[in-house]
């Protein structure tokens, strides 16, 4: 049977981990703004002109980019059909908002990354160096939550040796704190 003050205890804990998880993220959120598409592409979502329905549309030819311009948007953006009045492709062009968007959000998820891991690892080192129960564990849970957060948040942008050295030293911290505090 679990006691009434086993259960305020982890009460506590839970309350501890998830309130420094909510208290992180809306900090950086606050105080670091992400990237908006609107800044990078002009009026948010472009509408592309499409016939009023897709049977209205006669006699439209598919063209084809050019080579040419695959290989001078390769890398700087996507390829964008431009429409004429009737909803037909009529030609293509390099759309590089898109990827400057991506570019930028990636590397706001890499600073984010950075601040949550180093918040985590901040609340995982105070809480080895306190005694109650709940609050030690309620930030070293909620140390381990901001580092998982930042790294979901940036982890498709991350290098593969990155994931690799980032998972390495995550199960490090995680077994040297088990061994100091499950002894």
């Amino acid at each position: 049977m679990i006691k009434l003050e086993n259960m305020k205890k982890y009460g506590f804990l839970l309350a501890i981990a998830i309130v420094l998880v909510v208290f992180v993220n809306v900090g950086v959120y606050t105080f670091y703004k992400p990237p908006k598409y609107e800044d990078f592409c002009l009026g948010g979502i472009l509408e592309k002109p499409y016939a009023a329905s897709i049977r209205e549309v006669k006699d439209c030819k598919y063209i084809e980019p050019t080579e040419q311009l695959k290989n001078e948007c390769k890398d700087k953006g996507d390829i964008s059909p431009e429409y004429d009045k009737d909803g037909c492709i009529k030609s293509y062009y390099c759309e590089t908002c898109n990827k400057e968007f991506r570019d930028e959000t990636s590397v706001y998820n890499r600073n984010v990354f950075i601040i949550l891991s180093i918040a985590g690892l901040a609340s995982i080192v105070i809480s080895l160096l306190l005694n109650n129960y709940a609050v030690v564990n309620g930030l070293m849970f909620g140390g381990i939550i901001n580092i998982f957060v930042g790294i979901v948040r940036y982890w498709s942008d991350m290098d593969e040796y990155l994931r690799f050295v980032i998972s390495g030293i995550i199960l490090a911290v995680l077994i040297f704190i088990a061994y100091k505090r499950l002894k």
